[in-house]
């Protein structure tokens, strides 16, 4: 086997991974998913954007109720 022919084959194979690799987004949910105590991911104005299914569990609430919301107003029920 020649370099080129070397070279050809190990970026076709990188192009490959690139394609078939999951979604951050994806992985970092199936992360939060797997954390057994409540958690919420923020931005950076400190709103709701994901929590995990202990967090509604355990704070009796729904994904309506909190996504998008502040976190300051979370227990506002109003």
């Amino acid at each position: 086997m020649n370099n080129l022919n070397y070279y050809e084959r190990s970026e076709h194979q990188s192009i490959g991974f690139r394609q078939r690799r999951p979604d951050f987004a994806e992985v970092s949910f199936n992360i939060l998913g797997s954390i057994r105590h409540p958690l919420l991911v923020l931005d950076y104005e400190l709103d709701v954007v994901k929590a995990n299914r202990h967090y509604y569990m355990h704070f009796f609430s729904e994904p309506a109720q909190t996504e998008g919301r502040s976190l300051f107003d979370l227990g506002d029920r109003s």
